[in-house]
C-alpha cells in the first residue's frame, strides 16, 4: 500500500473500509471517500463519522450528501468541512459544487448531445475530477473536468467514451 499516494473508498462493508482507512493513514496515504448509495442503508452515524474524519475528500450526489448531513447531525454542506476538508457534490443537470474550508466553488453541468445512459455518470465525473486534481488544476478546473467526463459518458457510444449497451454483446450472449 505504501507505494500509492491516494486511496479511494467507495461501496462495501463499513468495517472493511474503516480497516482500509486505518491502514492507509498508517502508510501515509491520502484518502477520499464515496460511500455512494450505500450511505442510505449500510453506514451508522458513528462509523460514517470515523470514515469522513479520516478522509480529505467526500464525494456524493445531492441525496448522498443530504444523508451525510443527517447522519452527522448537520444542516448545511459547508458544515461538513469541519470534519472533512473538501466535499464534492454532483447536482445532475445543475452541475457540481465543491465545499472547501472557507470557500464554495460551483460549475455548470456540461450538456450531452443526447442521453444514452446516466448509469456510471458519477464514476465518470470522479475520473475527470481526479484527472484535474492529480494534474494540480484549481478546484474549479477539477469540477469542470468532472462535468466534461460525465457529459461525455452520458452521451457517448461504446467506442467513443460512453456506456456499453447490452446489445453490443449480442454475439457473445446465449
Amino acid at each position: 500500500m505504501a507505494e500509492y499516494a491516494w486511496l479511494h473508498l467507495t461501496t462495501g462493508p463499513p468495517a472493511v473500509h474503516l480497516r482500509l482507512l486505518e491502514l492507509a493513514r498508517r502508510h501515509g496515504l491520502r484518502v477520499a471517500v464515496d460511500p455512494a448509495q450505500e450511505i442510505h442503508y449500510r453506514w451508522s452515524a458513528s462509523a460514517f463519522r470515523t470514515l469522513v474524519a479520516g478522509a480529505e475528500i467526500l464525494f456524493g450526489n445531492r441525496s448522498e450528501i443530504a444523508r451525510a448531513l443527517e447522519l452527522l447531525g448537520l444542516r448545511e454542506p459547508e458544515e461538513l468541512t469541519a470534519i472533512v476538508p473538501l466535499v464534492v457534490r454532483t447536482d445532475g443537470p445543475r452541475g457540481a459544487v465543491a465545499f472547501a474550508r472557507g470557500s464554495t466553488v460551483r460549475v455548470r453541468a456540461r450538456r450531452a448531445a443526447r442521453v444514452r445512459s446516466l448509469v456510471g455518470a458519477g464514476d465518470a465525473f470522479r475520473g475527470g475530477f481526479y484527472a484535474g486534481w492529480f494534474e494540480g488544476a484549481p478546484l474549479a478546473g477539477c469540477l469542470e473536468a468532472g462535468t466534461r467526463a460525465a457529459a461525455r459518458w452520458i452521451g457517448g457510444t461504446p467506442s467513443r467514451g460512453g456506456p456499453m449497451e447490452m446489445h453490443a454483446f449480442g454475439p457473445l450472449l446465449p
